[in-house]
């Protein structure tokens, strides 16, 4: 064998490694830019986490539970309840992850469309402005004066 057809184990990883790179740029290169998640993504997941959190706060039975009945649940998340407490099995597991994890990834997929329309909306104000500027300039005209 040549000593060019044998790779090494790192060789071999570094060549896959590259071969990821351009696949990736190529895929960059076509997705546009409006679509790529940014900063917005995170803020407007937090604050749909926090409203939609608050908002099930203000659902919980205040009455039945000062009331003394035992059988009130206690469930937070909408629309699917990630946490509930069970006064009647206190033993219970407080989480429910398959809530959490349906809560999360509407949460994100909202917040993801919440991002590309503003992106867009950005966008589409800068090509008009971009637009309107066009619109102003005009070319300068020379006077020729003939002697």
């Amino acid at each position: 064998m040549k000593k060019e057809e044998k790779k090494g184990f790192f060789q071999k990883i570094k060549d896959y490694s590259n071969k990821v790179a351009e696949f990736l740029k190529k895929v960059k290169e076509k997705i546009p830019e409006q679509w790529i998640p940014g900063e917005i993504t995170s803020y407007s997941f937090e604050i749909i986490f926090l409203v939609f959190l608050l908002l099930s706060l203000f659902q919980i039975p205040f009455g039945a539970i000062f009331a003394g009945n035992v059988d009130a649940k206690i469930g937070m998340g909408i629309p699917f309840h990630f946490i509930s407490f069970d006064f009647t099995n206190p033993n219970n597991n407080p989480i429910a992850f398959k809530g959490l994890f349906l809560d999360v990834l509407s949460y994100l997929v909202a917040s993801y469309a919440i991002n590309v329309i503003i992106n867009y909306l950005i966008i589409w104000k800068r090509k008009r402005e971009n637009l309107e500027k066009k619109e102003k300039t005009k070319p300068r005209l020379y006077k020729i004066e003939e002697d």
